[in-house]
């Protein structure tokens, strides 16, 4: 079914209402019509059971008839117990055959008989109710029921024009309640459509005040409209960064290498020249390398990643002797003080390159020692990375964890990071359930801590 939600919402409602109406007619209706013919048999048996005194008295059967008829307004006829007809205030109708009739069956057999039928003399349908003493005569009462029909299409009109007067009033209902119910969606349509373009404030408009479902969808647009501007602002920003972090070692392996291949050279300056190209290689290598890693470790799903125990000792060994030469060239130590029975549940590839990384940044910064601590806290494990570096200062620590977030840029391209580093320590930590937070004191060093789940 084509057409917009208002009009299928505007039809669907008066459909309702429609079949609505008209079963409640149909069901007034014919209730009616049993009630009236009810009531007007009930009043025949009544007059019918006092009519059977007069035929006791014996007098003549049609002059019976004729005075009850002048009475109850209605034909009367008298029969015997055999159901012969003994007298008829219709002269014409008292050769009839009535023992057959179903009244008259009803009225031997010690009941009171009823039947509506259509009778071909009078040319209407006619109720006939008859009652008989038992094993005597009886009396039948039948009158038209042409005033039970005039009621009940009076009744019609009445109905059918108030049917009509509550299904206008159902129209203008149903399109003031199918525009306020549209609203809505329709500004929801436009804000999706609005996001699928790019727009992603358009949303912003789009009311959030309804506690129904319909509310809930326009919360939950706003929240994905805002979630897809973060997104989109965060890609912007990485694409930014990383043409800024490319570019910087292109534009100089490009210069250098020109050098080289225009001009004559001396041996020393084309060592010196190719070391430098060598070095921002390097860079570029290493940026692959950290923004690949990084890239798999957010597609990776959760079902897939490694969970088993760790001891933190090992992997703090492993990482001390792999930096201890840039240690050493930093005029720096790392100490390890991890107990050989701490463990934590997790990647163990993981685990080593948050340690990797967060003991390589420190060495960066240290003028001295690097302390690389472990402890358990009930189900959780505290580890500690600290270093007597310069501090960082309390603005840049929130975003300390950003992707290519420098608090000094120019001094950590110079020590060769990629700006990835803690991005991928927060990754990692947050894949094997964990937290990864930092403290600083300017002047006089930096703490960083990651919690895991204990084995």
């Amino acid at each position: 079914m084509r057409g917009t939600f208002r009009a299928k919402l505007l039809w669907a409602t008066l459909g309702l209402v429609v079949v609505a109406e008209g079963s409640t007619v149909v069901a007034l209706d014919r209730a009616l019509a049993a009630m009236l013919q009810d009531q007007l048999a009930r009043r025949l048996e009544d007059q019918a059971n006092g009519a059977l005194e007069w035929v006791a008295q014996g007098r003549h059967p049609d002059v019976v008839a004729g005075r009850l008829a002048a009475i109850t307004a209605a034909r009367v006829t008298l029969f015997d117990a055999r159901g012969a007809v003994l007298g008829d205030s219709d002269e014409a109708a008292a050769i009839d055959d009535v023992a057959a009739a179903p009244e008259i069956v009803a009225a031997r057999a010690g009941l009171a008989g009823r039947d509506a039928r259509f009778d071909a003399r009078v040319g209407d349908d006619v109720l006939f109710v008859a009652v008989a003493e038992r094993g005597g005569v009886g009396v039948r009462l039948a009158t038209p029921l042409a005033d039970v029909e005039r009621t009940i299409a009076l009744v019609r009109r009445r109905l059918l024009a108030t049917s009509l007067l509550v299904f206008a009033l159902a129209v203008v209902v149903a399109m003031v309640v199918a525009r306020l119910l549209a609203r809505p969606l329709v500004a929801m349509r436009d804000a999706a459509q609005a996001i699928a373009r790019g727009r992603y404030d358009t949303a912003a408009v789009v009311d959030d005040g309804a506690r129904d479902e319909l509310g809930d969808l326009q919360r939950s647009l706003k929240s994905l409209s805002t979630q897809l501007q973060a997104t989109e602002q965060r890609r912007r920003e990485f694409v930014g960064d990383i043409s800024h972090e490319i570019g910087t070692p292109v534009a100089a392996i490009q210069g250098y290498s020109e050098t080289l291949l225009s001009a004559d050279v001396d041996d020393a300056t084309r060592a010196e020249f190719v070391g430098v190209i060598h070095r921002h290689a390097g860079r570029i290598a290493r940026l692959v390398d950290d923004l690949r890693f990084l890239s798999t470790a957010e597609s990776r799903p959760s079902e897939a990643r490694r969970r088993e125990p760790v001891r933190v000792v090992d992997v703090a060994r492993h990482v001390q002797r792999a930096l201890q030469p840039r240690a050493v060239d930093a005029s720096a130590r790392v100490d390890v003080d991890v107990g050989d029975d701490v463990a934590v549940l997790g990647d163990p590839d993981h685990v080593e390159r948050v340690l990797l990384n967060l003991v390589d940044n420190a060495v960066k910064y240290a003028r001295g020692a690097i302390a690389v601590r472990a402890q358990r806290q009930g189900e959780r494990i505290v580890i500690d990375v600290d270093d007597d570096g310069p501090g960082i200062a309390a603005e840049h620590l929130p975003r300390l964890f950003e992707r290519f977030y420098r608090v000094d840029a120019g001094r950590s391209r110079e020590a060769g990071g990629t700006g990835l580093g803690l991005a991928i320590v927060r990754r990692l930590v947050d894949d094997m359930g964990g937290s990864v937070d930092v403290t600083s004191d300017v002047g006089r060093g930096t703490r960083f801590v990651v919690v895991l789940p204990a084995a």
